[in-house]
């Protein structure tokens, strides 16, 4: 092999880059119409009018692509997930909004006020916010060893994963009677896709549910790990609006509108990627409520009238 030619400089050897579009879904025709149950879980602490409107807007735009939805259930997390989560503020010498936390109780009053103003009629029928966790007793509370332990070595209370509650749901809720034909679709921002990486045995828990993101009102989305285990258990994929989920430089999905499929799914589920809440909603965050109020302000202005 010849050498170069002195005084010429060679640009650095990179590897090879993986490639930009995703190589397991290929396009076809779109889903046919199904029926659905929603679920929207999360801390919730306390809801703000962007937890009713996700709900809301992926009801909204199943319809729009020809589904039906059956119900929207609102489930808050367990209060022993917010307990540790201020115990782990304490530790830290946090203060003020940080040490707020709403109980169930408080969190589904909310929650029912915010539909009361935002839905009505057969649309409000359908609306439902359920103390799911608590209601379970302790048959749903695990450890946490990869969360909460390194958090709290001193002890910790169980919590509820959301594979579980969501397995427990799709098994045992009336609103998924069998017979009835429904499946659950478990609504989601499109940020939290980093997550599901950590669920066990996703094909089996995609046997039941699908997967109803919407996008968070940027150019793309970061995952830190691929979720390999849980997009192979993906049989469909339908993107609505066009949002990127990038694993460093790779696309994993979501770049291109309309139907796929992988035909060497391990599952059964389908993805849904819909667009993100409109105008200032996108912004709103229980954060900033929390941080409302520590300084004594209301909490009733804008859009996130949570605590009206």
């Amino acid at each position: 092999r010849s050498l170069p030619p002195p005084g010429l400089r060679l640009p650095p050897m990179t590897p090879d880059l993986p490639p930009m579009t995703p190589d397991c879904f290929e396009p076809s025709d779109s889903l046919p119409p199904s029926r659905y149950v929603l679920l929207v879980s999360g801390t919730m602490s306390p809801p703000h009018v962007g937890h009713v409107r996700l709900g809301l807007s992926a009801a909204a735009a199943l319809r729009a692509d020809g589904h039906s939805v059956d119900a929207i259930c609102f489930l808050p997390v367990h209060d022993n997930y917010l307990c540790n989560k201020v115990a782990a503020k304490c530790s830290s010498g946090a203060s003020g909004a940080d040490l707020l936390a709403f109980p169930m109780c408080d969190r589904c009053l909310l929650l029912r006020a915010l539909l009361a103003r935002e839905a009505a009629g057969e649309l409000l029928s359908r609306c439902h916010v359920l103390e799911y966790e608590h209601s379970c007793g302790g048959s749903l509370l695990e450890p946490s060893p990869g969360y909460w332990a390194p958090r709290l070595p001193s002890g910790y209370l169980q919590t509820v994963p959301t594979a579980a509650l969501v397995a427990h749901f799709a098994a045992h809720s009336p609103l998924l009677r069998q017979g009835s034909g429904a499946r659950l679709g478990l609504v989601f921002g499109a940020d939290n896709l980093a997550g599901m990486a950590s669920w066990n045995a996703p094909e089996k828990l995609l046997q039941q549910t699908d997967l109803v993101l919407l996008g968070r009102g940027t150019g793309s989305v970061q995952v830190g790990e691929a979720p390999s285990a849980l997009l192979s258990a993906l049989r469909r994929l339908e993107v609505r609006a066009p949002l990127p989920v990038l694993s460093g430089r790779r696309e994993l999905l979501g770049g291109s509108s309309g139907s796929f499929v992988r035909r060497a799914a391990t599952g059964e589920g389908t993805l849904f990627l819909l667009p993100a809440l409109e105008g200032g909603d996108e912004d709103l965050s229980s954060t900033a409520v929390r941080e409302a109020l520590a300084a004594g302000e209301s909490a009733n202005g804008g859009g996130g009238g949570a605590a009206a």
